[in-house]
């Protein structure tokens, strides 16, 4: 009875001991590869900070997002005046864009080869949102028209949501804590 006892409890001991290492080498794990992809996303997320404080400030930026999320991702949920600027934002820079979007891209691929399924299944979905965004962004025809202006809208908002969850959960993932290059609202 007393050999049995100790044998269950190394089992349980052993248990966790494995669950400690497994923890600790996915933690080292997205660290590493965070130290690849981060660039890509604050290259993004710092591209778009510096173009849309040309159009409308911090508060207005983040009143955006706010109604943006809170919608749904509705679009009739932000101003015309407001639609109308993040498409300006993107229309104007869009070669600018499509270069970050290529190492953007790039990285969340190599993201869900490397994470999977069974890593984190909102972390693999937000990648996929994100990479779905850019896409539509690419494919959409920049013509000014209400519909356009939308998509633009919708995707560019979207892209920028998706890529600040994602630097966020990786963080939180390697237990790393989130510096200040992400804002809040994304």
């Amino acid at each position: 009875m007393h050999l049995g006892a100790t044998a269950s409890g190394f089992a349980v001991a052993m248990a966790v001991v494995d669950k400690l290492t497994a923890r600790k080498s996915r933690r080292d794990a997205v660290r590493g590869f965070m130290r690849l992809a981060a660039p890509s996303i604050t290259d993004f997320h710092n591209s778009l900070v510096l173009e849309k404080r040309k159009l409308v400030s911090n508060a207005q930026w983040t009143s955006i997002h706010e109604r943006f999320q809170k919608s749904k991702g509705e679009t009739d949920s932000l101003e015309p005046v407001e639609r109308t600027l993040i498409y300006q934002l993107f229309a104007t820079n869009k070669e600018a864009f499509l270069q970050l979007f290529a190492r953007l891209d790039a990285d969340l691929r190599e993201l869900a080869a490397v994470v999977g399924w069974s890593f984190d299944a909102k972390l693999l979905g937000m990648s996929f949102e994100a990479r779905h965004a850019m896409a539509t962004l690419l494919r959409t025809e920049l013509d000014g028209s209400d519909a356009a202006v939308r998509e633009v809208c919708r995707h560019l908002l979207m892209l920028s949501m998706s890529a600040n969850a994602i630097y966020v959960m990786l963080h939180r993932h390697a237990g790393v804590p989130l510096d200040d290059v992400v804002e809040s609202a994304g």
